[in-house]
């Protein structure tokens, strides 16, 4: 299943770059991941968490996103 595929592949991503606190481009990825939730497998609870993430992490990096 190809959301799975991109779910794994944001995940590691998002992992990487918090490691490396580049936690704006980590938020981007975030909210995508949090889109395929909504969006292709209709799980609001993952993809209202994914979206509280993306929004602390651009509030580290004090972005207007």
């Amino acid at each position: 299943m190809l959301s799975t595929e991109a779910i794994t592949g944001l995940r590691i991503a998002i992992d990487i770059l918090t490691e490396k606190g580049r936690f704006q481009v980590a938020a981007t990825h975030q909210k995508s991941l949090a889109e395929i939730y909504k969006v292709d497998l209709a799980d609001l609870e993952q993809a209202m968490a994914a979206y509280e993430l993306a929004g602390d992490w651009y509030l580290v990096e004090e972005s207007p996103r």
